[in-house]
C-alpha cells in the first residue's frame, strides 16, 4: 500500500463486518477517504465496498504484529488518521494500548478503567449492583458450588452467557455446536448443571442471568453519544424485531421507533457511570412486571449502524469529528418506521421463527417488502451486497447437503 495524502485526515475503519461497512459508507459519503482494516483470513463482503481501500492484516491473535502493522500504516500517511474500532475486540485493544498508538491515530475511546467492565457480562453485574442498575439478577459460574448458588437464588427461566461474545466463536464452539451464540436458554434447574458440564470445556468463563421473558420485539436499543464534557449530544431508540440467532441473539431486522421511557433510562444510566463516547445500551423489556432491564452497555457503534444513519443521526460523522476534536450539528428528530434487514443472518434465523411459529412466511415477506435499509446492498455500492448473497447461496447449499446426509 502506497502513501496517502488528503486534505480531511483519513478514517481507518478496523473490522469489516457490516459495522465497518456502515461506517466506511458513512464516512466515505462525505468525502473522508477511508482505510478498511482486516484483521485475518478470508475477505468479508465489506471488503469488496468502492468506498474503502482494503488493508489486510495479520491474525489479531498476534497483538504485537497488530501493533507493527498500525504503526507502518501511520508511517505512510500524510497526518493522524482517525482510527474506529468496530467490535468489542477492537475496542479493548485500543484502549488498553492507546499509550501505544495515541502518537499515531486519533480516536475517541472513553479513557476509563470501568469500559474492561462494560465489555464483561461478569463484571457489568458487578457495576449493576454497585451503581443500582436496572439489570437482571446475574451470577458468575466457576465450579458446580457455584451452580447450585444460582439455581438456589435465581428465578428459572435463565439464560447461560460467555463472560464475552467473541469467547463463543472458537474452533471448541463451533465442535460444540454454539459457534456465534449470544446466549442459551436454561428453562430448568436440573438443566443448569448440564449446561455448565458441557460449555466449561469451550471457556470457563461463564455467567448464567435471570431470563428476561417476553416477545423478541421487547428488546429496545439506545445508541447514544456523549462529548468529552459530559453532553449528551445525541441519541436513538430502535426495537428489534427479530434476533439471529433466533431470541437469544443480535438484531437482523431492526425498526427505528421513539420511547421517552428508554431515552431517559439510557441517559441515567450513563450520566450514572460517568461514561464519554459512543455508546449502545441494550434493554429488554419484561412481559411479567413491565420494567425496562438492562442487558449490555456495548462501547461501539451497533451492528445496525446504517439505520440511525439513514435517518438522519450519523454516529460515524459525530466519531469523527469528536476524535478530531472538531464540531459537528446534531438532528433534533430522526425518521420513524425505518427498517434494517440483514438478509443473511435473518435468513437462517427464520427456521427457528418458521417451527416454533413466531413468524409465518407471508408475514416475513411482508417486512421486506417494507424495502429495509439493506445492511450489504446498496445502490452505489453494489458489490458487498453482491458477495454477501454468493456467501449465503453457498451456507444455504451446504445446509441442504447436510440435511440430505442426515436423512
Amino acid at each position: 500500500m502506497g502513501s496517502f495524502s488528503s486534505h480531511a485526515p483519513i478514517a481507518v475503519v478496523v473490522g469489516l463486518s457490516v459495522i465497518g461497512l456502515a461506517v466506511a459508507r458513512s464516512l466515505a459519503r462525505r468525502g473522508i477517504e477511508v482505510i478498511g482494516v482486516h484483521f485475518g483470513t478470508g475477505l468479508p463482503p465489506a471488503a469488496r465496498s468502492r468506498y474503502l481501500r482494503l488493508l489486510v492484516g495479520p491474525d489479531f491473535a498476534d497483538t504485537g504484529a497488530v501493533l507493527q502493522c498500525l504503526r507502518d500504516l501511520s508511517t505512510k500517511l500524510s497526518t493522524p488518521a482517525v482510527l474506529i474500532p468496530t467490535t468489542d475486540a477492537e475496542v479493548l485493544f485500543v484502549h488498553r494500548y492507546r499509550a501505544e498508538i495515541s502518537s499515531l491515530f486519533r480516536f475517541y475511546v472513553w479513557n476509563s478503567d470501568l469500559l474492561e467492565s462494560l465489555l464483561s457480562k461478569r463484571h457489568l453485574a458487578d457495576l449493576a449492583r454497585q451503581y443500582g442498575l436496572p439489570a437482571p439478577p446475574t451470577l458468575a459460574l466457576c465450579d458446580q458450588a457455584a451452580v447450585r448458588n444460582a439455581i438456589a437464588s435465581l428465578r428459572f427461566p435463565c439464560v447461560i452467557k460467555p463472560e464475552s461474545a467473541n469467547l463463543w466463536c472458537t474452533d471448541k464452539a463451533r465442535a460444540c455446536n454454539i459457534f456465534g451464540e449470544k446466549a442459551l436458554p436454561v428453562w430448568t434447574s436440573s438443566e443448569l448443571g448440564g449446561w455448565y458440564d458441557r460449555l466449561m470445556h469451550v471457556d470457563p468463563r461463564l455467567v448464567v442471568q435471570q431470563m428476561v421473558s417476553g416477545p423478541d420485539a421487547n428488546h429496545l436499543e439506545f445508541p447514544a453519544f456523549v462529548d468529552p464534557d459530559g453532553e449528551i449530544r445525541t441519541e436513538f431508540v430502535a426495537r428489534k424485531l427479530r434476533l439471529a440467532p433466533a431470541h437469544f441473539g443480535m438484531g437482523c431486522y431492526v425498526e427505528s421507533i421513539r420511547s421517552d421511557e428508554v431515552v431517559e433510562t439510557g441517559r441515567r444510566i450513563l450520566r450514572t457511570l460517568g461514561y464519554r463516547g459512543l455508546a449502545m445500551v441494550q434493554f429488554k423489556r419484561d412481559e411479567r412486571d413491565g420494567k425496562l432491564y438492562l442487558l449490555e452497555i456495548n462501547p461501539r457503534f451497533t451492528v445496525w449502524t446504517s439505520l440511525p444513519v439513514d435517518c438522519g443521526v450519523d454516529l460515524p460523522y459525530y466519531y469523527y469529528q469528536a476524535s478530531l476534536g472538531k464540531p459537528y450539528s446534531v438532528p433534533t428528530s430522526y425518521a420513524i418506521g425505518r427498517m434494517w434487514w440483514d438478509p443473511v443472518s435473518d435468513v437462517f434465523a427464520m427456521r427457528t421463527y418458521l417451527s416454533d411459529g413466531t413468524w409465518t412466511r407471508w408475514r416475513w415477506v411482508v417486512t421486506i417488502l417494507r424495502r429495509p435499509t439493506n445492511a450489504y446492498f446498496t445502490w452505489d455500492d453494489p458489490f458487498p451486497g453482491l458477495a454477501a448473497a454468493g456467501s449465503l447461496c453457498l451456507r444455504l447449499i451446504r445446509a441442504f447437503r447436510r440435511r440430505i446426509i442426515r436423512s
